[in-house]
């Protein structure tokens, strides 16, 4: 069964700007409005309700009759999300991106069959209209099949250019339709080959899998093969990406972003035995991200070899992995933020294992740099 969830929202909530002192006066269905380009209009949004008018007879036949009562900046820039909240593009361009694959791509929520709306009502103490918001949904798609735990996850290959001999080692996540983030180490020497999309179950190589060549190695400007530090690259595709349910990007965070640290996930890869390929996995492993202080303290009482100066906190983060079972390099470590529940956020990148304490590359640090790179 479908549910239904409607949420009352003044029109002073959204992103609002001043209506135009010379637009022309209009009235529809007995409320009065403004004569106001379409993208001003909040409600020309809802797929419920009947279209505005255009503004004939005052002689703006390319304006509409917006009776809201508030104009928006620019209704181009909201995205509104499948579980019936608005968001609203500024400028930055990863959480812009974010904002996108959200409203584009066939994300968690929709294949669960979850999308959402707005829909006017009038105030009548105004007399103009408010929106309310609404999402649908709960209910999956009859003969739904279980999607990948990690689509954002690309595992990655080296060899002698042949996909089906390779050796798959690594892994990274996918950030956009050409870009795969992972570590500098893992890529400092041995160049990588292949980009392996939709990789599940216990298999060597796929058709199934989704294959992209590997144009170029891009590591950090301040990554140095002698420390873990900036220890972070990203891999350009000669290829777009295909994006798919089981093929997904990840969100970057955002710079000052918290999240629930106690809700990470990992994905944990076998090798195959006496080779350096995998054979097995993924399996997804549920952790706590620690604190600074307590990473700092659990990683000097390991004396880990790769880390004799310990963590950085700026550039590094620790996820306790409740086992001794070693990530790959590159491994992505995610959580789910405020923008919804339907996509990932991208906190780490493995870069290194101490036992049962996973080091990780803190992506928060790196955004500007990922931004300049992907989304020139």
């Amino acid at each position: 069964m479908y549910k239904i969830f409607t949420f009352l929202v003044l029109a002073a909530f959204v992103a609002c700007d001043p209506v135009p002192e010379n637009a022309p006066g209009c009235q529809w269905e007995g409320v009065k409005g403004k004569c106001v380009e379409a993208h001003r209009c909040f409600t020309t949004l809802s797929r419920r309700d009947p279209k505005h008018p255009a503004c004939t007879e005052q002689g703006e036949p390319s304006l509409i009759c917006c009776t809201d009562c508030e104009l928006v900046e620019d209704t181009r820039n909201a995205v509104i999300g499948p579980l019936g909240t608005v968001f609203w593009k500024d400028g930055r361009k990863a959480r812009d991106q974010c904002l996108k694959y959200l409203s584009e791509v066939h994300h968690e929520c929709a294949h669960d069959g979850y999308y959402g709306g707005i829909s006017r009502y009038l105030d009548e103490k105004k007399n103009c209209h408010s929106v309310s918001y609404w999402a649908i949904g709960g209910a999956p798609p009859r003969g739904r099949k279980p999607t990948s735990r990690n689509p954002y996850e690309a595992v990655i290959g080296f060899g002698d250019g042949n996909v089906e001999n390779a050796l798959w080692k690594t892994s990274g996540a996918i950030i956009s339709d050409k870009f795969i983030l992972t570590t500098a180490s893992g890529h400092f020497k041995a160049v990588p080959r292949f980009a392996a999309l939709n990789v599940m179950g216990e298999k060597v190589y796929s058709s199934d899998w989704q294959v992209h060549n590997v144009k170029e190695v891009l590591p950090h400007p301040q990554y140095s093969e002698h420390s873990r530090d900036n220890d972070i690259a990203l891999l350009q595709l000669e290829t777009a990406i295909t994006f798919n349910k089981n093929v997904l990007p990840a969100c970057l965070p955002e710079p000052t972003a918290e999240f629930k640290t106690n809700e990470a996930r990992t994905a944990i890869w076998k090798s195959s035995e006496n080779t350096e390929t995998f054979s097995k996995g993924p399996r997804i492993v549920e952790g706590e991200v620690l604190t600074a202080e307590e990473c700092k303290a659990r990683v000097s009482n390991l004396s880990c070899k790769e880390l004799p100066q310990g963590v950085e906190a700026d550039m590094q983060l620790c996820f306790d992995r409740q086992n001794d079972e070693e990530n790959v390099l590159g491994s992505p470590l995610v959580v789910t933020t405020y923008i919804s529940r339907c996509m990932n956020t991208l906190i780490g990148i493995n870069t290194y294992g101490c036992q049962r304490i996973g080091i990780y590359t803190k992506v928060q640090q790196y955004v500007p740099w990922i931004e300049s790179i992907a989304w020139p």
